[in-house]
C-alpha cells in the first residue's frame, strides 16, 4: 500500500458525551447558577476522563489527535443532533457499565443515544 493511499484511508476519532437537561432541572430547589456549575464540572470531569483514556491508549497504539465533543440538549433527541455527524460517521457504543448483564443489554442512556443516532451504530461489549 503506497503512503498515499494509507493517508486517505486515516480515520479521524471523537469521543461524544451527551448530556439531556430539561429547561428546569432542579426547578426551585437550587439557584439556576448552582445549576449551572454542575453542569459545568459534569462537563470539565467528562473532558478529562476522555483525555486520560486518550493518554491510556496512547501508551500501547499509536492515537492521532482526538476530539472530545460533548452533545446537550432538553432531550435526547438534541443532545445527538447537538453534534455535527458527516457522512461516513460511524458511532461506537459501551454496553453499559452496569456489570455482568450491561455486557449484553444496553443502559437506558446508551439506548436512548442508539433511538437517535443519525450514523450506523456498532455495539461494543464491556470487558
Amino acid at each position: 500500500m503506497t503512503a498515499e493511499l494509507a493517508k486517505s484511508w486515516s480515520v479521524e476519532m471523537r469521543i461524544a458525551a451527551f448530556t439531556v437537561r430539561p429547561p428546569a432541572m432542579f426547578a426551585g430547589s437550587i439557584e439556576p447558577s448552582a445549576e449551572t456549575l454542575v453542569i459545568r464540572e459534569w462537563y470539565a470531569s467528562a473532558v478529562q476522563g476522555a483525555c486520560d483514556e486518550i493518554a491510556a491508549a496512547r501508551t500501547t497504539v499509536a492515537v492521532d489527535n482526538v476530539d472530545i465533543v460533548v452533545g446537550a440538549g432538553v432531550e435526547w433527541r438534541d443532545a445527538v443532533d447537538g453534534i455535527a455527524w458527516a457522512p461516513g460517521d460511524l458511532l461506537l457504543l459501551g454496553s453499559g457499565a452496569a456489570g455482568v448483564r450491561a455486557q449484553v443489554f444496553l443502559g437506558s442512556a446508551a439506548s436512548r443515544i442508539l433511538r437517535h443516532a443519525p450514523v450506523p451504530v456498532i455495539i461494543m461489549p464491556r470487558t
